[in-house]
């Protein structure tokens, strides 16, 4: 029974450490939670400025676009004036007019770039905040499952405790009920060693008691013979 006793104490001992492991485990997990959550808000900060410093630049850029548009027909009226007056410099027109719709075409072609490279920070961003939204929902999903995971766990682990301690305080129970039977068995045992070393007594007081009469019974006996070893021998005298 002790053994049994020292062998629970320690499944009570190894199940209590696995409980401080699991709480530890579990702190741990919440602790790793709030620093994602904490990035994920740093990412989410740095994306809305970026996506904020594009926008601005992108209305910086239409805006300097919509200044250079008085400048276009300005320089389109010169342009007209500066043909008008010079038209029999067509070579020099002509070359003008192939800048001109160059520097048109770039102007498109820029224009074009800015609101393509709007678009696609954009998606960009969408993507971006799918995947920081999808990665938050499944770490709220693995932290949720491991927490129910441990809480389960933990409660396993209570009701053992629990068991454990109900039966270590039945085989405690058992002890006591054991000493107590020892202390009883004891004290026969004792009662029937007086018993017998009483009953040696009384049988070596007997044997003392028998060998003293027999002892008295032979001085007896002596004394009752001196007297007449002394008259045989009053008698032996006399005849010779």
């Amino acid at each position: 029974m002790a053994a049994v006793s020292e062998r629970n104490a320690a499944v009570i001992q190894v199940t209590r450490d696995s409980i401080d492991v699991l709480r530890a485990d579990f702190e741990q997990t919440q602790r790793d939670l709030l620093k994602a959550e904490d990035a994920t808000k740093i990412v989410e900060q740095e994306l809305r400025r970026r996506f904020a410093e594009a926008g601005q630049e992108n209305q910086n850029l239409a805006a300097r676009i919509e200044d250079m548009r008085p400048l276009f027909g300005q320089l389109e009226a010169v342009i007209e004036d500066i043909r008008h007056s010079i038209i029999h410099v067509d070579p020099a027109l002509a070359e003008l007019a192939r800048v001109d719709a160059v520097i048109q075409e770039e102007i498109a072609r820029f224009y074009g770039q800015t609101v393509e490279r709007d678009d696609l920070l954009a998606e960009r961003l969408d993507e971006i905040r799918r995947y920081l939204d999808t990665l938050v929902r499944d770490l709220r999903q693995v932290v949720e499952q491991r927490f129910e995971r441990v809480n389960s766990r933990v409660d396993g682990l209570i009701d053992t405790d629990r068991e454990l301690g109900y039966r270590l305080s039945l085989v405690e129970m058992r002890l006591d009920e054991l000493r107590d039977i020892d202390l009883k068995l004891r004290r026969e045992l004792w009662h029937l060693h007086e018993a017998s070393a009483r009953r040696r007594l009384d049988q070596v007081q007997a044997e003392v008691d028998a060998v003293n009469e027999a002892r008295r019974a032979v001085e007896q006996e002596l004394v009752t013979e001196r007297p007449e070893a002394g008259d045989r021998r009053e008698r032996t005298g006399g005849l010779s």
